[in-house]
């Protein structure tokens, strides 16, 4: 993602990695779900379905004691169009997530290699992007 700069923190909260789109201007939670911390490497990834996405979104707006994570209260799922963005593309049909923006990313076997959207995705309810190379982002501010 060209326009990504590499993971960053807000003032004011150290320990909240996030990665600004500065040409869109939205914000993405550098560790996926399930990891913490600076590098991402505390935890495990977590799988979940589309209800405890949402959920996840609701935590990251009251973290911090209600400041919300990295200090920001807007995190929500990513439309379809946002997380297709972020996809990198490699001579030929190779699509992955950069993992020095977004560490320890699942691979395509992955159970947790689906990331989900807000968008609506036919058949209905499984409004999940598959990816089937490497790796993803997870929610928006």
């Amino acid at each position: 993602p060209k326009a990504v700069q590499s993971s960053t923190t807000n003032s004011g909260y150290p320990n909240d990695p996030i990665n600004i789109d500065t040409n869109k201007g939205i914000v993405w939670k550098t560790c996926h779900e399930g990891f913490s911390g600076l590098s991402c490497a505390s935890g495990s990834m977590a799988v979940i379905n589309y209800a405890a996405a949402n959920t996840a979104c609701s935590t990251l707006n009251s973290a911090n004691g209600g400041n919300g994570y990295a200090g920001l209260k807007k995190w929500r799922l990513p439309t379809l169009h946002e997380l297709n963005q972020l996809q990198e593309h490699n001579q030929g049909s190779h699509i992955y997530w950069n993992t020095s923006l977004f560490p320890n990313a699942p691979n395509a076997a992955a159970a947790n290699r689906y990331r989900w959207t807000s968008s609506l995705v036919l058949p209905a309810g499984t409004s999940a992007m598959a990816i089937n190379e490497m790796h993803q982002p997870q929610s928006t501010g």
